[in-house]
């Protein structure tokens, strides 16, 4: 029995910079090897950039244009998407670009959910900057217990708490 495709939404948030965005729906839109659908969400655009951005992709059925009335800021704004990527388009898998995004490689889709495990929440990729060098990783995979370590301890330096400190740091380096 043939596995049922999985269903991939990319959010991408517009903000007053139609060009930027226009380029990076373009270089999605080529990707092969797996179906997606597009949302972009312009994010309360005072210009012409969603009237632009809508005209450019009304008859193309894989790109989808949602307007918020104001500017709700980057992650209430990608929120706009990814709840309409669920909710309407009923994604099982969610990429959210960021609109100065070239994607160069074909495939780079179904590379992601080729390398997808159930026991993972987040997938990301190398990121190559303009320069052709790579950007460096912000964080390795790290476990549970390793990020609420982490927070207490912020909070303790935070707040001058002197809760388990010595334990924070030895757990802390068992994680590292």
């Amino acid at each position: 029995m043939k596995k049922k495709p999985f269903k991939v939404v990319i959010v991408i948030l517009n903000y007053m910079n139609y060009q930027e965005t226009i380029s990076c729906v373009n270089s999605a839109l080529s990707q092969k090897g797996t179906e997606f659908k597009i949302v972009v969400v312009d994010n309360g655009s005072t210009n012409e950039s969603y009237k632009i951005i809508m005209e450019r992709y009304c008859n193309n059925r894989q790109v989808r244009v949602l307007r918020s009335k104001e500017n709700l800021g980057f992650a209430k704004g990608n929120n706009l998407g990814i709840k309409f990527a669920k909710e309407k388009l009923k994604a099982d898998f969610i990429l959210l670009l960021n609109s100065d995004t070239i994607v160069t490689d074909e495939y780079y889709i179904s590379k992601m959910i080729s390398n997808y495990d159930e026991s993972v929440g987040v997938i990301g990729s190398e990121i190559i900057l303009r320069n052709k060098k790579a950007q460096k990783p912000y964080c390795e995979y790290v476990e549970f217990p390793a990020i609420l370590l982490y927070y207490l301890k912020i909070f303790n330096e935070l707040y001058g708490w002197n809760i388990f400190e010595n334990q924070i740091d030895k757990l802390l380096k068992k994680y590292k």
